[in-house]
């Protein structure tokens, strides 16, 4: 069996349509090629179409084994498929740059996606921009909260021009086949515009319209609103701390951002209240780079610095309430990190912590067994739970759950 033979003989049997005879050449391909990737995707897009996302997340891992270079098209020109197996490519490694550049091309095939602006970097000159905070991460002194699980690998500064790290992953809805597909995507996002906007006290979201600088992904809804998930996440995050809090525009509080990533948190807070002063803080060196750039272009030089967990041993810049945040990296650390910060946090006295996990189980994720729960460390430091919620009402269950810790 020659290369065009295969994928020829299966786009006549997909047409036809025979699905259990492609099935079966594709699974012959993949024994007479087995360094090849196509035949596995292939058998994932027709599970796709089926929709059996458990046989076409296998069928992707298995294409994930053989780390092409490049990702090649979809047997067929149906656009929703190609979208549905590019999430499941970056869901199965998510660190695999081409496969998150593919999500991004097929995204592009439909009329309501806003394409990404470019940052004007090339590798090159972004990774020479990052280089002295590199090196000035690289000379501060280590913390056992520095203890990574998944991003561990995540150490490549020239992954930040387009992408802004995790990003693409959440705002394509990647990681839960309910969402998969451009009908079911676009209705979650009006579905969680709409939520923000019943909430949005303080007026946040048209302040926080994004311009799609440095790889936001942005969705152009029915009545030609046009939203991001940082956006939409923002403002939903600030305004129910500003409500628990009793904040205003005009109060003056003092953000610490944990895993603070490409600085999206910080940015925004200090749009929201214009007086506050910020410390982005994470444990990957990478992110901190590309949080520095970032929130120089969006103007917050001078009102934030961007550090690992180490500077929280220095004296803190000036602000009330002390609010520490946590948006979702503690569900993505190991405990032995998470009560290093909360050390940290304990000493520099904080008032406040808000912490967001991926979902109402508040696991930790552990390099060497299962996860831990999270909470009960969070208590035995001195936390008392104030409230919580789900980020979203539609995403109860199974999103996003917002916690919020007044100091004991």
């Amino acid at each position: 069996m020659s290369d065009p033979d295969w994928a020829g003989a299966t786009r006549l049997l997909v047409a036809a349509p025979q699905l259990s005879a492609a099935h079966a050449v594709l699974a012959t391909a993949a024994r007479a090629f087995p360094d090849d990737a196509r035949p596995w995707i292939a058998q994932a897009e027709l599970a796709a179409l089926a929709d059996d996302y458990i046989a076409a997340r296998q069928a992707m891992q298995h294409a994930a084994l053989r780390k092409p270079a490049t990702l090649p098209a979809c047997l067929t020109d149906d656009a929703d498929v190609a979208l549905r197996l590019a999430q499941l490519w970056v869901s199965v490694d998510p660190h695999h740059r081409p496969s998150r550049f593919w999500l991004t091309r097929c995204l592009e095939r439909f009329a309501w996606f806003v394409p990404p602006v470019p940052s004007g970097y090339s590798a090159e000159s972004y990774a020479a921009a990052v280089a002295p905070t590199l090196a000035r991460l690289a000379a501060a002194p280590r913390h056992a909260a520095d203890a990574l699980s998944f991003w561990t690998n995540w150490l490549d500064p020239s992954d930040g021009p387009e992408l802004r790290g995790e990003v693409l992953l959440s705002q394509a809805g990647a990681h839960r086949p309910a969402h998969w597909g451009a009908v079911r995507l676009l209705e979650r996002q009006r579905v969680t515009r709409d939520a923000a906007r019943a909430e949005d006290a303080l007026g946040l979201l048209p302040l926080f319209a994004d311009d799609g600088a440095f790889g936001a992904l942005r969705f152009r809804l029915d009545d030609g609103d046009v939203v991001s998930r940082d956006q939409l996440n923002s403002a939903v995050e600030i305004n129910w701390l500003a409500a628990r809090l009793g904040l205003g525009r005009d109060a003056t509080p003092l953000l610490v951002d944990i895993g603070a990533g490409y600085g999206r948190l910080a940015h925004r807070f200090l749009q929201a209240f214009p007086s506050a002063r910020a410390l982005a803080l994470d444990a990957v060196p990478g992110t901190s780079a590309m949080a520095e750039l970032y929130l120089a272009a969006r103007g917050c030089a001078g009102r934030v610095e961007t550090a690992g967990p180490s500077r929280l041993l220095a004296p803190l810049p000036e602000g009330a309430p002390r609010i520490a945040t946590n948006i979702n990296s503690w569900s993505e650390a190991p405990m032995a990190s998470i009560r290093a910060w909360l050390e940290l946090l304990g000493a520099a006295r904080m008032d406040w912590l808000l912490l967001a996990t991926h979902d109402a189980t508040a696991v930790t994720l552990e390099s060497d067994g299962p996860g831990q729960p999270m909470l009960p460390a969070v208590q035995a430091a001195g936390w008392v739970l104030d409230d919580d919620r789900p980020r979203f009402a539609s995403e109860a269950g199974w999103g996003c759950q917002m916690w919020l810790f007044r100091r004991g």
